[in-house]
């Protein structure tokens, strides 16, 4: 009888553990793309008024320009946003050309979104 109460403990412990990464994984695509968006939103008001806004309290939307060049394209980044759950992780950032770029700290930067594509999202979101 213990040996059977000590495995349906474990298989609820498993089971929680496995629960609560997916929902992690589920939270973070949503910030992405809510990011993204913000990101896409604050470019168009710096283009039409020549400011823009953080509209999010937990996101932090600043002015970015580093240069990347990414399988010889250039990215001349305009802004860049963080957010706190991948804070860690690396920054997106948006280009003068409207493409969304992850420059994540390990592995550089790697083109995600442009006006023209479905958006994906970094490895791992």
């Amino acid at each position: 009888m213990k040996l059977a109460v000590l495995a349906v403990l474990v298989l609820f412990v498993v089971g929680g553990f496995y629960v609560q990464r997916r929902s992690e994984r589920g939270w973070r695509r949503v910030e992405g793309i809510n990011t993204m968006s913000s990101l896409k939103s604050a470019y168009s008001e710096l283009r039409e008024h020549g400011t823009f806004t953080n509209h999010r309290g937990n996101l932090r939307i600043y002015p970015f320009t580093n240069h990347y060049v990414v399988g010889g394209v250039d990215y001349q980044c305009v802004l860049a946003a963080e957010a706190p759950r991948f804070r860690h992780r690396g920054l997106f950032t948006i280009t003068t050309n409207e493409v969304i770029v992850w420059i994540e700290h390990t592995n550089g930067a790697i083109p995600l979104l442009s006006p023209f594509t479905p958006p994906p999202l970094p490895p791992g979101f």
